[in-house]
């Protein structure tokens, strides 16, 4: 088995409150991880979505999501998991309106394209045998609508756009679709026959966006608990490892995978912004129910967190690797469950330095 590590959705080293220079928290996260990883995802890179012309629809969502999140947030330093439902209703109520700005020719454009064509020279630049990945954060065009088909259909239709574009630009990038909401929203599905559901749901919309790009095409799923202010959106209560296999198992399922499309890699948060991942094996036994995997899939453990021993994870890693081998799985990568963005500089610093100490004694054994 081959051990790496790879970066999640963006890895900017200052903190979240300074605009940083994109070509030097680049070098400092290839310097973090000795040039060690096996992907470099692209960032946002401080961008607000009201501030974006082309992006209105997601602007008027922003606002007013984030003025009725006052009565959610403040309290404990991080908004409340119950905040997802609010926009799905929005959404709903929304609709109408929406329909008349697109009757006007109002059509929204989203910046994933732009985002690319930003940073790809200096991912280039730095990103040595790594591949180059674009994050996706799909839920900025589908979380809002999923309920409803007409709207969800035509930003599906948005994103997949975006996304050939990308490809056409350079077909060897990673699209790398980001799921926080996604998984959210299975999470919140309680009873396990509306969990599948809305799984399927999503991995079908997914599955759509991936048929409208050139066969031979690579994409990659971050699962992530999101992340506000290093809390995260889910809380711990309603974390499960059931949720995240429900969703994995049906983007597994797709017959993309069989007829011509690429499942690069699945990334799993272990851990969240305040929790560490349970050493417990006993506490994984839910993942002796997924399917097999494509061959070649890397499997992403997303458990490097400051605070975390070496030895810890190591341990998880060990007995994870075991566990998916079993699913054909022989490639795997050390991560941290989110991007670094969302951590501070000591914290980025310590658990690259883990991730680094980690896969020399696993490649060793």
């Amino acid at each position: 088995m081959d051990w790496s590590l790879f970066s999640t959705g963006s890895y900017r080293t200052v903190p979240n409150d300074e605009a940083p220079d994109r070509r030097a928290t680049l070098d400092r996260f290839v310097e973090l991880t000795g040039g060690q990883a096996v992907a470099i995802t692209g960032g946002e890179w401080r961008r607000d979505p009201q501030d974006s012309e082309e992006d209105w629809l997601v602007g008027v969502c922003y606002q007013i999501f984030s003025r009725l999140s006052l009565i959610t947030s403040k309290a404990i330093g991080g908004k409340k998991y119950w905040h997802f439902v609010i926009r799905k209703l929005l959404g709903w109520l929304l609709a109408p309106l929406i329909w008349i700005r697109f009757a006007m020719g109002a059509t929204p454009e989203l910046p994933y394209y732009r985002w690319h064509t930003e940073d790809s020279p200096d991912i280039d630049a730095v990103r040595g045998k790594a591949r180059k990945m674009r994050g996706i954060p799909t839920a900025k065009a589908l979380k809002f609508f999923s309920g409803l088909p007409l709207l969800g259909k035509f930003m599906e239709q948005r994103v997949a756009d975006q996304v050939r574009l990308i490809l056409e630009d350079d077909p060897e990038t990673v699209i790398d679709f980001e799921l926080p909401a996604e998984l959210a929203f299975v999470s919140l599905s309680f009873l396990p026959p509306i969990k599948q559901w809305t799984a399927r749901r999503m991995a079908e919309s997914l599955e759509r966006i991936i048929r409208e790009c050139p066969k031979g095409s690579r994409f990659a799923f971050h699962l992530c608990w999101g992340d506000l202010n290093h809390k995260p959106f889910v809380p711990k209560p309603l974390q499960s490892n059931k949720s995240k296999v429900t969703l994995v198992t049906e983007i597994l399922l797709l017959s993309a995978w069989t007829e011509g499309w690429t499942l690069f890699a699945v990334h799993d948060p272990l851990c969240d912004g305040t929790h560490y991942a349970s050493s417990k094996e006993e506490d994984y036994a839910d993942y002796d129910d997924l399917p097999p995997f494509p061959a070649g899939t890397i499997f992403v453990l997303g458990l490097l967190k400051a605070g975390t021993s070496v030895s810890t994870t190591m341990h998880i890693a060990q007995f994870m690797a075991e566990k998916l081998r079993r699913k054909g799985v022989t490639q795997f990568c050390l991560a941290p469950p989110c991007g670094d963005a969302r951590t501070p500089e000591n914290g980025v610093a310590a658990h690259w330095q883990t991730g680094c100490q980690a896969i020399a004694l696993l490649n060793a054994d």
